[in-house]
């Protein structure tokens, strides 16, 4: 019982045979047991009950008994609870039944044990209090430090969070790419961001044998957002544009089994032309800007705003591919109905605008999302 030792300083060391540091430092602790052998008590507790049974402490002292012989506590799971010891090579100093501290070896000096002992006020530099429990992730809620962690190289994926936004990447003062991020997408963002030649793929996409929500997401409900949408971050050393993208490839490629490739689908799909009856409305060049994207119910304005955004938000809108065919580099000025879903209400309005809005057959490119499996 530690109450048998009450008049002396005691030093508890949580150890394991298998702790390398903690061996290699009992012949200083025989040493300070011996130098104050009436005023110290240092007690070994092994903290390894299952492992260390007490044949194998028994021997593991034994073969050492000519550099060190210390008494130790075996599978004594009261001492480690009482003072919630998590890892080995930590030192309890205990005086007049008071702790004092709980420190690592470097505490352990002759010099601070008898300062201690003489009551001059010795301050014991405390251990910081880290979980380090090899059965849970590292890092994760604070297992293996407190403090922040600069991590050379890494990759994170994980589900939404509503707390996060944004997306890109960043480039060191040479231009290499350092960081890729994306908060909060699809499944098909990210894979798009591993293979950048189908990057220009937005609304021309088909997948199959996979559910159109777990690869381009469900951002109608806070339900769909979660069982849809990725958080991911990726640090590396500076490298090139295509070499960030093969890391993630390689990344994503273990979560995610699937492939993409590109086909040509004959079909019927809207197309933007110049009109025949009225010319293009031209604006002045001191305004531009859109709200064709705020969804609030008002008239559209588009003011000098090039064809290719209007294509998309079309696109967007229509949910059908949308080519521009106006051969026309002009930036377009035009006012819009409110809901460019109406189809006859945007067609007339563009035909009084110069553009006209028809559907004809063209063979068009289309992204293709299928599981790897079923690629053979």
């Amino acid at each position: 019982m530690l109450s048998d030792f009450k008049d002396k300083l005691i030093i508890l060391d949580f150890w394991g045979t298998y702790c390398i540091p903690c061996v290699q430092h009992f012949p200083e602790l025989y040493r300070l047991q011996k130098q104050f052998s009436k005023e110290l008590f240092i007690l070994p507790v092994d903290i390894d009950g299952k492992f260390d049974n007490p044949e194998r402490v028994l021997d593991f002292f034994d073969k050492r008994r000519k550099a060190f012989s210390l008494p130790s506590a075996l599978q004594d799971t009261v001492l480690r609870t009482m003072f919630n010891i998590q890892y080995m090579g930590r030192y309890v100093w205990i005086q007049n039944g008071i702790l004092k501290q709980i420190t690592d070896h470097e505490e352990v000096t002759s010099e601070n044990i008898t300062r201690l002992l003489n009551g001059d006020g010795v301050v014991l530099k405390q251990v910081v209090k880290v979980e380090n429990n090899w059965q849970k992730k590292l890092f994760e809620d604070g297992n293996g430090t407190t403090m922040p962690i600069t991590f050379y190289s890494r990759s994170l994926l994980f589900p939404y969070s509503p707390t996060l936004a944004g997306g890109g990447r960043d480039v060191d003062s040479e231009g290499k790419v350092t960081r890729i991020y994306q908060y909060n997408v699809s499944a098909r963002t990210l894979l798009q961001i591993a293979y950048p030649q189908y990057n220009h793929f937005y609304n021309r996409i088909k997948v199959e044998s996979i559910s159109p929500e777990m690869i381009l997401g469900d951002f109608r409900s806070d339900s769909g957002k979660i069982k849809s949408l990725y958080c991911y971050e990726a640090n590396f050393p500076g490298v090139s544009q295509e070499q960030a993208s093969e890391y993630v490839k390689q990344d994503l490629l273990r979560y995610f089994r699937y492939q993409l490739d590109s086909t040509r689908i004959v079909g019927a799909y809207y197309v933007l032309k110049l009109s025949d009856k009225y010319p293009v409305k031209i604006g002045s060049l001191n305004k531009t800007g859109t709200n064709i994207y705020d969804g609030i119910g008002l008239p559209i304005y588009f003011y000098n705003q090039p064809v290719s955004a209007l294509r998309t938000a079309l696109e967007d809108a229509l949910k059908s591919p949308v080519l521009n065919e106006t051969g026309s580099n002009v930036n377009l000025w035009l006012d819009l109905p409110p809901n460019l879903k109406n189809l006859s209400q945007l067609t007339e309005s563009l035909e009084r605008q110069g553009i006209t809005l028809t559907r004809e057959v063209r063979p068009v490119e289309f992204l293709v999302i299928k599981p790897i499996a079923a690629i053979n």
